[in-house]
C-alpha cells in the first residue's frame, strides 16, 4: 500500500504522520513530502488509518489484490 498524506485545507504534505493497517501490525510514519509505503500487507480487504498530533485521526477502506498494489 502506497500514498501520500495531505493537509484537506492546503493540500500541502504532512510529515511524521503514523499510518497503519488496522487489525495488523503493519505501520510507518509518513516521509518529510507526505508519502508512504507499506509493505508486507496480505491480498484482501483492509482498513488504513492515519493519525497525527493536533490532526484527527482518519480512516479508508479498500482492497488489496492478489499479486498488486493498493495506492
Amino acid at each position: 500500500i502506497r500514498g501520500r498524506v495531505v493537509t484537506v485545507s492546503t493540500n500541502q504534505p504532512l510529515a511524521d504522520v503514523q499510518v497503519r493497517v488496522e487489525g495488523t501490525t503493519v505501520a510507518r510514519a509518513t516521509e518529510a513530502d507526505g508519502r508512504y509505503v507499506l509493505t508486507g500487507v496480505a491480498a484482501g480487504p483492509v482498513t488504513v488509518s492515519v493519525q497525527r498530533i493536533g490532526y484527527e485521526r482518519t480512516t479508508r477502506t479498500g482492497v488489496v489484490p492478489a499479486g498488486g498494489a493498493l495506492t
